[in-house]
Parts: structure tokens; C-alpha cells; sequence
């Protein structure tokens, strides 16, 4: 079966139609070394998905049920998956997370237009998030959103935002650990397993205690761009 290298994991998948191995050949890697782990989905998994989804493909039911086993797998050697945009910035990633329709998407393409292209994206809806050596490091992965951002690259996490829509532009850290618990865990998707849970746990501790977390409310303006760029990187550049 072919074998994916996906945050340092290297995974083999198993799939019936074209639409996983085309959405994955970015992480391909050949290889003779034995897979962290192996998933595929089968055709209950398959039937159930494309049943209850509309306008699903066969090909898109079976890539969600293998994004689920995938994430599951993850989970329990310590990579959890976040639900965010992530760009990256002078080796450094930064975060962008909200529930699906807030503006993700929207404000990281701000900053690709702001600034140009000193700002690359790495994923825009569903990177991987490992701790390793007290350092949490983002990685790219082939679960991106509709737009088809990503890249397989990495970069340490040095800042997350959690954004809502408003008409004025403001941005404030957030300091109560109560509350960045509440806003991360509704971010990550929920995994079934008692070590994934302890693992997703850590991941959500060790974000709190190491990486600058900050509630965004903006609209879609430039300046919405330049406060959240300004603030999370320290950096002061023009607008283009």
C-alpha cells in the first residue's frame, strides 16, 4: 500500500478511489521502512458517509472516512489536529481559528495581499499540531478546505488567534486558561480513544503554557490584517 509522511507519521493508506491518493500525493514517500500506522475505510464507513452527506461523492466519502481514521491514529502518538489557517512568516507559523463560515480563509488571504509574499500558507483548515522537545511545530496536511491550501512544510507555532466577526477592528490576549481551554477544545476534533483524549489534553496544556493566544474581532478590511499581523508577530510592516 502506498505510504504518506503526514507530521513526522509515517502512514500507510489504503483506498478504492482516486480522489485520497490525488488529495495525498504531496506526502507520498517510498519507502521500505514499517508504517507508524495503516488505515482505509470500509464500504459501511463508505455507504454511511455518502448516504447522509449531500452532493458526496463515493471518492469524497471515503477520503472523509480515512481523515477520521487518520486523525484518530494521529491523535494517539501525541499529533493532534487543529481546526485553523495557519501562515507562516519568517520560519514562524501563526493561527487563525473559528468555526467553518467566521473568516479564516478570508483573513489570511488579507495577509497574503497585505504583505505579500513574505507570508506563505500552510494550511488553510486542518494542519497538525505536534509538541515535541517543549516546541509545538504546525504541519501541512492534505485535509485543507475547499480552497486547496496547503503545503507540506512545517514551522514552530509562535502565536494563535481565535477570530469573530465585528464591525470595529480590536485584539486582546487571552490570559484566563479557562477560557483559552474552552475556545482550543472546540477547535480540535474529539477522538474515541482514552490515550488520544490524554494526548489532545496535553497538546491543549502545553498551547496554553508556551504559545501567545489572542481573541480577534475584525472585519475584512486591510486594517483587520495589519492589528492581528502587528500584534502576533511584533513586526510593523506597510501595507502593500
Amino acid at each position: 500500500m502506498p505510504k504518506y509522511r503526514i507530521a513526522e507519521l509515517l502512514i500507510e493508506i489504503k483506498a478504492r478511489y482516486e480522489l485520497t491518493p490525488n488529495a495525498c500525493r504531496d506526502y507520498l514517500v517510498e519507502t521500505d521502512e514499517a508504517p507508524d500506522f495503516s488505515v482505509c475505510a470500509d464500504e459501511e464507513e463508505i455507504a454511511e458517509i455518502h448516504a447522509s452527506t449531500e452532493n458526496c461523492s463515493l471518492g469524497y466519502a471515503e477520503f472523509h472516512a480515512i481523515f477520521r481514521h487518520v486523525v484518530d491514529g494521529a491523535a494517539e502518538r501525541g499529533v493532534t489536529l487543529f481546526h485553523a489557517a495557519v501562515v507562516e512568516v519568517d520560519g514562524c507559523a501563526y493561527a487563525f481559528s473559528a468555526p467553518s463560515g467566521t473568516g479564516k480563509s478570508t483573513h489570511i488571504r488579507l495577509w497574503r495581499k497585505c504583505f505579500g509574499k513574505r507570508v506563505d500558507i500552510i494550511n488553510g483548515d486542518k494542519p497538525f499540531v505536534r509538541l515535541k522537545d517543549d516546541v509545538l511545530t504546525v504541519y501541512g496536511s492534505p485535509f485543507c478546505g475547499k480552497e486547496g491550501w496547503q503545503r507540506n512544510a512545517s514551522a514552530p507555532l509562535k502565536g494563535v488567534c481565535f477570530l469573530s466577526r465585528a464591525e470595529e477592528n480590536s485584539i486582546t490576549r487571552i490570559t484566563d486558561e479557562k477560557e483559552a481551554m474552552m475556545r482550543i477544545f472546540t477547535q480540535v476534533l474529539k477522538t474515541p480513544t482514552e490515550k488520544g483524549i490524554v494526548e489532545t489534553l496535553r497538546f491543549a496544556d502545553a498551547l496554553i503554557k508556551n504559545v501567545p493566544i489572542y481573541a480577534l474581532e475584525c472585519n475584512i478590511s486591510p486594517e483587520a490584517a495589519a492589528l492581528s499581523f502587528r500584534t502576533m508577530t511584533g513586526l510593523d510592516l506597510s501595507l502593500n
